[in-house]
């Protein structure tokens, strides 16, 4: 919103009206669009955790066939994260909107 924006008549929250007392001195700075930095950190974090998949994905790992389903399964939905997301930051740089699969006990 600039400086020069027109509010909206019915101001309804508390937080509305710290913006309108913001716009009328000059001192709001819409906040930034963390859309492209939360897709980031989701993909840096499920980065970090598809490494530690690779021995259970291993045909030769000593696992019995349906924990070797699991394991591949997890592997899957890791990879599938970026689409299956709507990843955002909270005011602390935590990522929200991100349902992270359960590790399959091995």
């Amino acid at each position: 919103m600039d400086k020069g924006d027109k509010l909206p008549e019915q101001i309804t929250t508390s937080e509305d009206l710290i913006i309108q007392e913001a716009v009328k001195k000059g001192e709001y700075v819409k906040p930034p669009d963390n859309k492209a930095e939360a897709m980031t950190k989701l993909r840096s974090e499920r980065d970090a955790l598809i490494p530690s998949t690779d021995k259970y994905v291993m045909r030769d790992y000593p696992i019995d066939d349906e924990t070797f389903k699991k394991w591949k399964n997890y592997r899957q939905y890791l990879r599938d994260l970026p689409v299956m997301s709507s990843p955002d930051l909270d005011a602390d740089g935590n990522l929200t909107g991100v349902e992270w699969p359960v590790v399959p006990s091995s």
